[in-house]
């Protein structure tokens, strides 16, 4: 288990280091856009400035929405101290009751990870419909090879994937201040 969990964690970091390569820095235009897709945020993470986030993607010129938001596990306790004013309903008085368990939020699915290495706290990435960011291709899936020899077991784990993404405009994150 562990040896895949590292494996996925290495797929993660390559993806995620295309990603931040892709938007150049924080508050930089990036080149094939036209537009800054880093944006630092003040303010903290409140309604309104998450829906600022929620803007940096439309304002490229494909116009696309957010589908997915990826945040870590520390990150998204920010989100749960949102009040009924900032919330709504009843759903204010749920998530401080269950916590995070909403598959979408504001028109998004959020992925939450406990990978803080990865994804910094106040950090949000966010992606747009996959058709139209690029492909993801596995060539051989996580495979483990085990070898016995009398007392002796030797094992490793491998995988042949390969991506790549071909619309910048489909990538966006925010850095809350």
């Amino acid at each position: 288990d562990n040896a895949i969990k590292d494996m996925l964690t290495e797929e993660d970091s390559k993806f995620l280091t295309a990603v931040n390569a892709a938007l150049t820095g924080a508050d930089t235009v990036v080149p094939q856009s036209g537009v800054v897709q880093w944006e630092t945020i003040a303010g903290g993470i409140t309604r309104d400035t998450v829906e600022d986030a929620f803007k940096i993607m439309p304002r490229t010129p494909s116009h696309l929405e957010v589908q997915k938001v990826l945040v870590n596990n520390i990150t998204i306790r920010e989100v749960l101290k949102w009040g009924r004013d900032e919330v709504g309903g009843d759903l204010s008085q749920d998530l401080l009751k269950n916590g995070w368990t909403l598959e979408n939020f504001m028109g998004a699915q959020w992925i939450i990870t406990i990978k803080r290495t990865l994804v910094a706290d106040d950090e949000m990435f966010m992606f747009g419909d996959e058709r139209f960011m690029g492909k993801f291709f596995v060539l051989e899936d996580s495979t483990m090879y085990i070898d016995r020899k009398a007392f002796m077991l030797e094992f490793f784990c491998y995988e042949s994937i390969g991506s790549g993404i071909g619309n910048t405009s489909s990538l966006a994150r925010a850095s809350f201040t």
